[in-house]
């Protein structure tokens, strides 16, 4: 199910958003300051911002989100000033809906703008888990602290245990899943050696990105929300 960020201040829209998008899990926000929140712990297939709210949060927001993945970003509003809505397009924005909108147009338009994100994160083989990037092409990590993007130096080892971790947040991983998964059917390994390794990479994450590698006495690691930066701290 795609997941969909809606930044709405008219709350009346939200019924008729989940009316056309019903199939989606739909996360409704009214404030710039909640959608950023919303944004560093989840990843979202769509970006849905609605042009009335404060010029000053508005722009702030759209330069914070556009052209920084793949994730699209479609903008809505009832100005039919066609300067406006070109402004928006040439700042980076891939749609421009004018309320009050044909739910099935809008329907059509939001999932031909997933389609087409998912064909391109899909060619660049990205990974995109809250303001963390995982570029698998280029064995690189990525996390975005406002409008940088700040490279994780992790080595090759600690890359491919956070892309165990990373293909299903929140799942436990055993030590002996991600043995396998970093050094295949390499002999003389000792379990211990992955603590070592997913130590350093939870140091190198930090407190900037919005995930974190947490262990379970006994149990193993997941990938989980970092509740330092959920919590603004």
């Amino acid at each position: 199910m795609h997941k969909v960020l809606i930044v709405e201040s008219n709350v009346q829209y939200h019924q008729l958003i989940s009316q056309s998008l019903a199939r989606f899990d739909l996360n409704f926000v009214t404030t710039v300051e909640d959608a950023i929140l919303k944004i560093k712990n989840n990843a979202f297939d769509c970006l849905l911002v609605d042009m009335n709210l404060p010029e000053r949060s508005r722009l702030f927001f759209l330069n914070e989100v556009l052209n920084k993945d793949h994730t699209p970003v479609l903008c809505m509003g009832d100005s039919e000033d066609v300067a406006d809505r070109v402004s928006v397009l040439d700042m980076g924005a891939d749609d421009f809906l004018v309320k009050p909108f044909n739910p099935l147009e809008f329907r059509a338009r939001v999932e031909n703008k997933i389609r087409k994100s998912i064909r391109l994160k899909n060619d660049s083989q990205i990974t995109a888990i809250g303001n963390m990037s995982i570029d698998h092409t280029r064995h690189r990590v990525l996390v975005r602290d406002g409008a940088l993007e700040l490279e994780v130096p992790v080595t090759q080892t600690e890359f491919k245990l956070l892309t165990c971790l990373a293909r299903t947040p929140e799942q436990v991983y055993s030590r002996e899943q991600l043995l396998a998964s970093a050094w295949g059917d390499e002999a003389g390994v000792l379990e211990r050696v992955v603590d070592v390794h997913i130590c350093l990479l939870r140091k190198k994450l930090g407190e900037k990105c919005s995930h974190t590698v947490k262990a379970l006495s006994g149990v193993g690691y997941k990938l989980t929300v970092n509740r330092k930066v959920s919590l603004g701290a």
